[in-house]
């Protein structure tokens, strides 16, 4: 059993950290155990309950992670995958409320940790842990909140401590803005979708899946034109940046590093990376405030968020296909600071009446998916307002072009939408 010991009683902003004695922790561990059963070799589990104390009748929340100990690591939970399955074909997105947290696990060292978002794919500010530990990093103890928390996206990881350096991973903090661009191919009921990444498994990938595990369940979704796209399944993907305010920005290569739920080698992810045509139809954007893979915490990220110096300041989202880049683009989002501040994120999607909050170069792609094979994405010291009418006045010039009127107005908007 872990030893956790008395933990001390203090407030931090809406976070109570209530002490709790050893023997209150071991009745409590004799109903929620945490064995450490993972098979994978520098895997070690995380047990995590969470309780709404205020709601009786409500049961409690329970989860099990076998968290990567060598780097802090792309596990980011969202909620149950899209079943194919007829008898239970859906997908249920993570929505936990709660006002107590016990989170356990046998492994001894302080580097398990675990982040709670109420933001989207783990964007935006994750729920306090104290003062004492890194930006929402829970380490294994027993909590309680004085209001109900909101969770829709869980991050266990590593985390050693700032500016250690391994082969794995360097989590010396970063000169940047921490940005998440997440990219899905459609948008249904007023989300997008599949809001949880799959693996579009063909039925024969499923079968074999299931005579590993027989409650293995399917996690294909029929929604594409095949006729035009590589197949009829396409999941969600996310690319995670640390952006310098006026540097060159990151460039994302979708097309060319694609995995469909963490799989590159399953068989219609595969068909979508050879055909270099990913079905953009909705992105969203926002602010990440954790580390992941084998990098470590962006160290403006609340400046960012606080600080008047960047209020005008405008995060632009370009989409293209293969030949693209950041001045020969399909589109662009453009968002404001308040709009990547804040739990939802800022959000284009192709709705039933076309493309909202998507900039279009071409007008007829307005009712259509893009084919995109990278997002590029900067930190501009400009407003959005002035990078929008620019886009407006390249628009105009390029009707002009089309219809014969080239003039000094073509020449001036180009130049001035490139700065």
């Amino acid at each position: 059993m872990a030893n956790f010991g008395a933990l001390v009683l203090q407030v931090v902003g809406s976070l109570l950290w209530c002490s709790a004695s050893v023997h209150a922790f071991e009745s409590l561990q004799a109903v929620h155990t945490c064995r450490d059963d993972c098979e994978e070799k520098n895997h070690h589990k995380l047990c995590i309950k969470a309780t709404d104390t205020k709601n009786p009748k409500k049961k409690p929340h329970y989860a099990n992670y076998c968290v990567n100990m060598e780097k802090p690591g792309d596990m980011f939970v969202t909620g149950d995958k899209y079943v194919f399955e007829e008898h239970e074909k859906g997908e249920k997105p993570m929505y936990w409320q709660f006002n107590k947290l016990e989170i356990r696990s046998s492994y001894k060292n302080s580097d398990l940790r675990v982040s709670f978002f109420e933001g989207d794919y783990c964007t935006f500010k994750p729920v306090s842990a104290g003062k004492d530990n890194p930006a929402g990093a829970f380490r294994p103890g027993l909590y309680t909140f004085k209001e109900l928390q909101t969770v829709k996206c869980i991050h266990p990881h590593m985390w050693p401590g700032p500016s250690k350096k391994s082969g794995s991973y360097d989590t010396t903090p970063r000169p940047g803005v921490g940005m998440k661009v997440t990219i899905w191919p459609s948008y249904e009921h007023d989300g997008p979708f599949p809001y949880t990444q799959i693996e579009c498994e063909t039925e024969s990938e499923a079968k074999a899946k299931k005579i590993k595990n027989p409650k293995h369940k399917r996690h294909y979704a029929e929604f594409l034109d095949d006729k035009q796209w590589a197949d009829r399944c396409a999941s969600g993907d996310d690319g995670i940046y640390s952006l310098t305010p006026d540097g060159v920005g990151e460039n994302d290569e979708f097309g060319k590093r694609m995995d469909f739920a963490g799989s590159r080698t399953d068989a219609v992810v595969k068909k979508f990376v050879k055909s270099g045509k990913y079905p953009l139809g909705a992105i969203m954007i926002n602010t990440f405030y954790n580390p992941h893979g084998g990098a470590g915490y962006s160290q403006l990220t609340e400046d960012f968020c606080t600080h008047k110096k960047y209020e005008n300041y405008c995060v632009v989202s370009r989409v293209s296909d293969k030949k693209g880049g950041w001045d020969q683009f399909t589109g662009q989002v453009l968002s404001k600071r308040s709009e990547v501040c804040r739990h939802g994120g800022h959000m284009a999607y192709k709705g039933s009446h076309g493309w909202h909050e998507m900039h279009l170069k071409d007008p007829q792609m307005s009712h259509k998916r893009l084919p995109i094979w990278q997002v590029y994405t900067r930190l501009l010291s400009k407003s959005c307002e002035e990078i929008k009418a620019a886009h407006k006045a390249q628009i105009l010039a390029d009707l002009d072009v089309i219809g014969g009127k080239m003039g000094n107005q073509s020449e001036s908007s180009a130049t001035h939408l490139r700065r």
